[in-house]
């Protein structure tokens, strides 16, 4: 599961909460819960998508800071910074299993806070926009459900 995947599995559910806790215990399923709630669901979905995908993000990172054309035979790097120098890790399981040994679970959680709050923002921004503009556009009249409204 990516970030991203796990941020649009988790909107909804939040969206849900979010209307309960800000509308309160009898608010009206099947409404519409308003702007507010959704910016709060995206934000809610991108936080704790974020730090579930913390440890892969790291080791993403830590891959791609090494990228360069890998001489087979010598086993070096051939281009990039690392030129001339081995990689760090032989395969991405390598890379979670290194880095687990050098600092426990938490070593896997380096930089969740910033990343998590980044992605809280942004979350909040992108889902809860593209939400309500969908709900203004079917509402108006403008457009109605189907694929040519997703992609709009």
């Amino acid at each position: 599961l990516s970030y991203s995947s796990m941020r649009f599995g988790l909107y909804t559910p939040a969206k849900g909460f979010s209307q309960r806790i800000l509308s309160g215990p009898g608010a009206a399923t099947g409404v519409d819960p308003g702007l507010l709630a959704k910016i709060v669901s995206g934000g809610i979905a991108g936080c704790i998508g974020s730090v579930i995908a913390t440890p892969t993000d790291l080791v993403k990172i830590r891959l791609q800071k090494e990228a360069g054309a890998l001489d087979g035979l010598a086993g070096v790097y051939m281009t990039g910074l690392h030129k001339g120098q081995k990689p760090t890790y032989s395969s991405t399981m390598a890379a979670f299993g290194d880095i687990y040994r050098q600092g426990g679970i938490r070593s896997l959680y380096l930089g969740w806070q910033p990343t998590m709050v980044r992605a809280g923002f942004l979350a909040a921004a992108q889902l809860a926009t593209y939400d309500h503009a969908k709900f203004t556009l079917k509402s108006h009249g403008i457009m109605e459900e189907g694929a040519k409204l997703h992609v709009t």
